[in-house]
């Protein structure tokens, strides 16, 4: 079978081409890795996210892919979600968009908006794990997925009042 025409798909690591999704075929993975939702708190307040989007990761209402911050060799999703909301400051964890949850790595992306990340919240809570590329420029609240071999998309759910702040924003630049 010849490869070479098939289109190039982004993912968090980089380009894949196409073909590589094959060397995936027949893997699953771990039973209730990708659960409907989960529900971590942090002193006494519930953070609900929903599963967006399997095979893909999260992007704005643009399509854009968000900053990250990176917790490596977590087991599930719901340890995923549960990190990204009581393993940060209380400042990140409410600037929190969604997760990018890898269950065959068990990496864990935070997801956040365009410039909120910075390099020392890189340094403090994710051992320098960050994304804080000019590339990555989603804003408000998971409303896209994007193609992405072996992750899951998991959204916040309560992010959408920001996008109408962040409407505002695009129309005024």
């Amino acid at each position: 079978m010849n490869f070479s025409n098939l289109p190039l798909l982004h993912a968090s690591a980089g380009l894949v081409a196409a073909k590589d999704f094959a060397s995936y075929e027949g893997k699953a993975p771990a039973e209730g890795c990708y659960p409907e939702s989960t529900r971590p708190v942090r002193n006494g307040e519930r953070f609900k996210f929903n599963l967006f989007a399997e095979d893909s990761v999260c992007g704005d209402e643009v399509g854009k892919q968000f900053q990250f911050g990176r917790f490596l060799q977590v087991g599930n999703a719901e340890s995923c979600t549960n990190k990204c909301v009581n393993g940060v400051s209380d400042s990140l964890a409410h600037s929190l968009m969604g997760v990018d949850y890898d269950c065959y790595s068990g990496g864990c992306d935070c997801l956040y908006s365009k410039g909120v990340l910075t390099g020392t919240d890189c340094d403090e809570y994710f051992n320098g794990m960050c994304d804080r590329s000019s590339s990555l420029k989603g804003v408000g609240s998971v409303a896209t997925s994007i193609m992405s071999v072996e992750k899951a998309c998991f959204k916040l759910v309560g992010t959408e009042a920001e996008d109408a702040e962040v409407a505002y924003m695009r129309r005024r630049n």
